[in-house]
């Protein structure tokens, strides 16, 4: 039960922290600011 807890655990941060990169990715292209360009 507990190796199964830290798998999800790690699935949430690395769920985390690929929202992230796509976020700073997305900032750094020319008109991020434009939300349609998020959809």
């Amino acid at each position: 039960m507990g190796k199964k807890k830290k798998r999800r655990e790690a699935k949430k941060v690395l769920k985390v922290s690929a929202g992230q990169t796509i976020t700073i990715l997305t900032a750094m292209k020319p008109g991020a600011n434009n939300p349609n360009q998020l959809n």
